[in-house]
């Protein structure tokens, strides 16, 4: 085979011969050939079929790097001998290669030496081509994978919110109680997890809330609402237009009691009387310290009528039996009234309420006295 050679006709050829040998060995002549390479030709025929649609093609070249098939005929005997991939198959290299041809295209090639012509064959693809299948099977999957994903989603979803609602619930809580002006505080919700730490941190906070309402709003000797909660009870109920009647009651001659028996007897004598005061009030009433020996009650929703027999009730219980350490004593009531028309404020409420308090101590204590408006 011959090297590429422009003939006197002008036509770039190639030549290609071979020895005959009888049967005897011996040489009788030569064959030979010549193929035009800018025109149909058996290469091109040959190597044609590998010329694509999608760009794909395959082109030779000789031992200098010059084309001698492409399927654009005229580019024929151009020479790419600065292509890589050009360069390691006439170097006798085979082997494969991401490539930018000399238009800018990126390539995948694949090329080898052909020994017999020194020829190099390079096999290329654009990258393109395979970029399309790859997206393709990209959208493929992920639309095939979208329902399953959507399962997960929600699932982790479900779960989440399984894990996250309590605590929210537990939090949102934690701040109104904390917010909250009123005498009782809301009540804990009702947490249904599975979840250990989530059941446990529901009971921590209800039991410490428990603990810090019995510090907050309770009197620790007697057991009764203390004055703070009593004062924000009024407040609320007034705010609101509730009717109710408020009784304030003191114990007659009670520092006798300190002086004659001692300070733990005193004691005692408190508790006995908010034992008394809790079992003659109603479920809805609020009964309350409101300091040293005065107590008093709350009667929601009572008028002077329901006030003062609760108040005659107390008063006689009081006095009819002997308290602790044999201790006899008595007690003096003053009640005043709420009704939703009028204007009054808590401390309004309290004057009158202590105002028949101290009517009852003038005329001889063990008494009820019901407020009236001066005239």
């Amino acid at each position: 085979m011959s090297e590429p050679y422009v003939a006197s006709t002008g036509r770039l050829i190639l030549l290609i011969s071979a020895p005959i040998f009888g049967k005897d060995g011996q040489y009788k002549g030569m064959a030979g050939g010549t193929i035009y390479l800018q025109e149909d030709n058996v290469l091109s025929r040959l190597l044609g079929e590998h010329f694509y649609g999608n760009g794909s093609y395959v082109y030779v070249v000789d031992q200098h790097g010059h084309l001698i098939f492409h399927p654009d005929s005229r580019r024929i005997n151009e020479k790419v001998g600065s292509n890589e991939v050009v360069r390691n198959a006439i170097d006798g290299g085979s082997g494969s290669a991401e490539i930018v041809n000399s238009r800018g295209v990126s390539f995948f090639a694949g090329y080898a030496y052909e020994p017999r012509g020194q020829w190099g064959i390079i096999s290329q693809t654009p990258v393109s081509v395979l970029d399309k299948p790859l997206e393709k099977l990209a959208l493929n999957m992920a639309l095939q994978a979208l329902p399953v994903f959507a399962v997960i989603l929600l699932a982790a979803w479900r779960v989440s919110r399984y894990i996250s609602s309590p605590l929210y619930e537990l939090a949102r809580f934690s701040e109104e109680a904390v917010l909250s002006k009123k005498p009782l505080p809301p009540e804990v919700p009702k947490i249904a997890s599975l979840i250990y730490e989530v059941k446990q941190l529901h009971q921590s906070i209800g039991n410490h809330l428990s603990l810090l309402n019995d510090e907050i709003q309770i009197d620790g000797l007697t057991g009764l609402a203390n004055r703070k909660t009593f004062d924000l009870t009024l407040q609320e109920w007034l705010e609101e237009r509730v009717p109710f009647a408020l009784i304030l009651l003191d114990i007659d001659f009670f520092k006798r009691v300190n002086d004659l028996h001692g300070h733990a007897a005193g004691d005692e004598v408190l508790r006995h009387l908010a034992t008394r005061m809790r079992l003659g009030a109603r479920q809805e009433d609020l009964c309350f310290r409101y300091g040293g020996e005065e107590f008093g009650i709350l009667v929601k929703h009572g008028g002077l009528a329901e006030a003062t027999e609760e108040a005659e009730k107390l008063r006689h219980a009081i006095s009819s039996e002997p308290g602790p350490y044999g201790i006899t004593i008595t007690v003096s009531l003053g009640i005043a009234v709420y009704m939703p028309h009028e204007r009054l404020s808590p401390k309004e409420l309290v004057e009158r309420a202590d105002s028949a308090l101290y009517r009852s101590k003038v005329e001889g204590r063990n008494r009820v006295t019901a407020f009236t408006s001066p005239k």
